[in-house]
């Protein structure tokens, strides 16, 4: 009976891992005219490297969060010598609101928008550090 309990919990980990969805994550450098934006962002088990932004380009990623619902991406944001912080995609917040979160960084800080780089749905503060 034990084996067959944890054949039955194994089958359900690998059934929700296959039906997880990927999530999409869009970042958008509107923090001003003529002003770059090196994001690095990572997770526990990823660290996907700095990218360079100029005004208005995007940088991407995709993944899939884990079966636990503790997925977080946080990214280090740093323009004109200012170094900011936030978490870009935590699954306790987001894995409801986002299946493709785009986020448009400004000074004062991140906001997660409605759809493909349209109306603003909310602003966040950075971080502390």
């Amino acid at each position: 009976m034990r084996n067959f309990k944890q054949s039955i919990l194994v089958l359900c980990l690998l059934v929700s891992v296959i039906l997880s969805e990927a999530k999409h994550v869009h970042i958008r450098n509107d923090i001003g005219e003529n002003i770059d934006l090196m994001v690095h962002c990572k997770s526990k088990n990823d660290d996907l490297g700095d990218h360079l932004l100029h005004p208005q380009e995007t940088y991407e990623f995709a993944f899939t969060p884990n079966i636990f619902g503790t997925t977080l991406f946080f990214c280090g944001f740093t323009w004109a010598g200012q170094p900011k912080f936030f978490n870009i995609y935590d699954d306790r917040a987001h894995s409801s609101s986002c299946g493709d979160c785009y986020w448009a960084v400004h000074v004062d800080g991140p906001c997660l928008l409605k759809n493909d780089f349209g109306e603003i749905d909310t602003c966040y503060k950075w971080n502390s550090p």
